[in-house]
């Protein structure tokens, strides 16, 4: 989900939005996933060796590249 960095939400705007925006606009695989501690397991079913995987965000976002590491590397 969109984090607030301590801002009001707007109105229609959410991370299920944003991902059909995206979607609508001509990218064919959009995966929402609106819990962040679920976002790793997530990636981790759609990664194959030699992807490049990108987070972007504010809040606890940054722990998602060392949580999808680390299943990668037990798998």
């Amino acid at each position: 989900e969109i984090y607030a960095a301590s801002e009001d939400p707007i109105p229609g705007v959410s991370g299920a939005a944003l991902a059909e925006a995206v979607r609508a606009r001509g990218h064919r695989d959009v995966t929402f996933v609106p819990e962040r501690p679920r976002l790793a397991e997530a990636a981790r079913a759609r990664v194959k060796n030699g992807d490049l995987e990108l987070t972007l965000g504010a809040g606890d976002i940054t722990s998602a590249g060392p949580e999808l590491l680390s299943l990668l590397e037990r798998a």
